[in-house]
């Protein structure tokens, strides 16, 4: 018998749900594009309260790994 694990979504798919999301796309139309289902959609969404989260970014004020 073939073994079932959770295979998750990749950064670039939640980002994809995220958009569509922030487009107004219901659950269910989003979870019908990118072939996952329903729950799945929810619980990334839910996970963030229902905010995308913030983009990384660095300090301007902090040095690069070419600075001493």
């Amino acid at each position: 018998m073939a073994e079932r694990g959770r295979l998750g979504m990749s950064a670039e798919m939640k980002a994809r749900v995220w958009e569509r999301v922030k487009a107004g796309e219901s659950f269910t139309a989003i979870g019908r594009t990118l072939e996952k289902p329903l729950g799945s959609i929810y619980n990334v969404v839910r996970t963030q309260g229902g905010i995308a989260p913030a983009v990384p970014h660095r300090a301007v004020r902090t040095l690069t790994s070419a600075e001493p």
